[in-house]
């Protein structure tokens, strides 16, 4: 069985927009497109918003998300905290 068209076609994009540098035009304008997409679907109607996630990270590395961020799952949880710029110290 095959997933529909514009499943596919919101895959595709994902996969590239996880390529594209974060805040250049191309990114931009791909994480425009998924959101176009899935508020044209509405797939999901959340009965409950910003429900709490748990995201740990020990106290010695640095430039990670603090408590007070978002970490958001449907949105590449991780990816916009830039972990290739984070350090661990000692």
């Amino acid at each position: 069985m095959e997933p529909p068209d514009i499943i596919k076609e919101l895959w595709e994009t994902s996969e590239a927009w996880r390529q594209i540098p974060n805040g250049t035009d191309e990114y931009l304008a791909l994480g425009l497109k998924m959101l176009q997409i899935n508020a044209e679907n509405i797939w999901c109607i959340g009965t409950v918003g910003m429900v709490p996630r748990v995201g740990i990270v020990k106290n010695t590395v640095h430039n990670a998300p603090t408590k007070d961020q978002i970490l958001s799952i449907e949105y590449d949880m991780w990816r916009n905290y830039l972990i290739d710029h984070w350090w661990i110290e000692g």
